[in-house]
């Protein structure tokens, strides 16, 4: 009997595709009724900005505010991505909830193929399943923020890296260049995740033909993606960067109202407010922001210290970031449900990393980065469990990895 079930299981896995597609569809319903459920609501101000400047954008105004004004305060990846959903007909916020989950659920065949092409079906599969019913996955797709699109991308680029240091043609180098410079206009800390793949390909992929060529080319690609929409906002605005808020976020981190869970709650000092009001530009106020931030930093240099080192530790806290006030951040159900699978997902992804052979870890390294380039850079401006969500998908590769060991285990000893 032992040996048939064996049997019936390996022809199950010779054919995953069914297993798969029913996964994809639980994880699909689960999203579907949560952003259903949620309906209309908006519990974030970023949410708000990105309904308004896809509307724009579609309506042919242009990437502007709501008053007309040509802004660059958010980067434009996710608005622009919302502006052909509007053009294709969505028309209301459920209808752009509903788009976030059929990103989710194609997240979910991602995290599959990573796993697959990394390790072996089995772990693509185990990945599969525990994207489908991870928490915050459910959730997520429910608001109307980038960072489902950002992980889909960063899946997206992430798998395209790991076939470019095997594959030889040039049209594959050019295509990940491609997806990390839109990955980069989605959220402007891409920029640190290729950092991260360049990195890694030069001090971890040994040997590797052409490596600087490899390397040159995706950089120029992603270069080749980012640099107009900076020079657009060089030419419009004043300022050759992604977007206009990098350095309020620096201040909201480092401030004197601070601490490893504060966001964009601070109120701000009454004369800094009227400094602020008092300038029109966006360049204008981010010099502000800058050069208060600096001095905060300059003259509180051990408090610095001490608050980025506890904000690296809140960006890998076990429950929702309680910085934005939203339903779930107070739930006690919801604080258990994210204690009780993140924790596991990450002691399971340092056993699947440490237990893993050379070949795989080499591969895993790269992830590895992100989660140390990630760290510093949301510990030293503002630290968001959701910003670190997209790369919790990686650690589901490492943890089924794992999981098959000891599933393997298991059953040799019952053999």
């Amino acid at each position: 009997m032992k040996g048939c079930s064996n049997t019936v299981s390996k022809k199950r896995l010779h054919n995953p595709g069914r297993l798969l597609v029913i996964v994809m569809a639980v994880g699909f319903l689960l999203r579907l009724g949560v952003a259903v459920q949620s309906g209309s609501h908006i519990g974030w101000e970023d949410e708000q900005d990105y309904l308004n400047l896809a509307q724009n954008i579609a309506q042919g105004k242009g990437f502007v505010d709501t008053q007309g004004v040509t802004t660059a305060f958010r980067a434009p990846g996710y608005p622009a991505f919302m502006a052909l959903g509007v053009l294709a007909g969505i028309k209301s916020v459920v209808g752009f909830k509903v788009l976030n989950v059929l990103l989710g659920t194609l997240m979910i065949w991602l995290v599959f193929v990573l796993g697959k092409t990394l390790v072996d079906v089995k772990t693509g599969l185990i990945a599969a399943v525990l994207s489908a019913i991870y928490p915050y996955y459910l959730y997520m797709p429910s608001v109307v923020l980038a960072t489902t699109l950002f992980t889909t991308m960063l899946l997206t680029a992430t798998l395209l890296a790991h076939i470019s240091v095997k594959d030889e043609r040039l049209i594959v180098w050019l295509i990940c260049g491609v997806s990390f410079g839109i990955l980069t206009l989605i959220r402007p800390s891409g920029a640190v995740i290729l950092a991260a793949v360049i990195i890694w390909m030069a001090l971890f992929i040994r040997p590797l033909p052409k490596k600087k060529s490899r390397i040159a080319v995706i950089t120029f690609a992603a270069m080749l993606v980012v640099i107009p929409w900076m020079a657009r906002n060089s030419a419009q605005i004043g300022t050759f960067s992604i977007s206009t808020n990098g350095y309020r976020n620096l201040w909201l981190g480092n401030n004197e109202h601070a601490n490893m869970n504060t966001g964009s709650d601070i109120e701000m000092p009454a004369e800094m407010q009227s400094a602020i009001d008092a300038i029109t530009t966006e360049p204008g106020k981010e010099r502000i922001y800058r050069l208060r931030a600096l001095q905060y930093i300059k003259t509180e240099p051990g408090r610095f210290l001490l608050l980025t080192i506890k904000k690296a530790a809140g960006f890998w806290r076990l429950t929702p970031s309680p910085s934005t006030e939203t339903d779930t951040d107070s739930n006690t159900l919801v604080n258990l449900a994210s204690l009780f699978t993140v924790g596991p997902l990450f002691v399971l992804a340092l056993v699947g990393y440490f237990f893993s052979g050379t070949d795989v870890r080499t591969q895993f390294n790269l992830w590895l980065l992100y989660a140390v380039f990630f760290t510093l850079l949301h510990a030293v401006f503002i630290s968001k469990v959701r910003f670190r969500l997209p790369i919790d998908a990686l650690f589901m590769v490492c943890a089924a990895y794992a999981i098959d060991k000891f599933r393997n285990r298991i059953v040799q000893r019952n053999v």
